[in-house]
């Protein structure tokens, strides 16, 4: 038997839309911008440590047991580090994919058009 806490909590998980979060993406890309000119493995040590350091820590809830990847309940990061052309591509359809649908806003892929990819 569920108790009402355990309950609320996997109600609102499975009633979550999935959203994109720029948090990372912004993060690792600003630790680069910082570090340019210096090698590629320092590079990526350092904005991995700007992303440990600078990565909200997100509780939702009733929760006992704790830890999201981003801000929202059922989250989506963005690596730009990795292959970001496919989702340059892709996401002005993440919302309406018939497989693994995300929400993102106009205002965040203005942003990560703007500010992320060029970069």
């Amino acid at each position: 038997m569920l108790t009402a806490r355990i309950e609320k909590i996997r109600h609102n998980y499975v009633n979550a839309k999935p959203q994109i979060s720029c948090e990372r993406a912004t993060l690792w890309t600003e630790s680069y911008k910082k570090s340019e000119g210096k090698p590629v493995c320092i590079r990526s040590a350092q904005a991995f440590y700007d992303c440990c350091a600078g990565l909200g820590v997100h509780i939702f809830e009733g929760e006992l047991i704790v830890g999201a990847i981003g801000e929202y309940r059922k989250c989506g990061i963005l690596t730009p580090e990795f292959s970001w052309q496919w989702v340059d591509r892709e996401m002005n359809h993440f919302a309406t994919r018939p497989q693994d649908p995300y929400i993102m806003t106009d205002d965040q892929r203005r942003f990560v058009r703007e500010k992320i990819f060029p970069y």
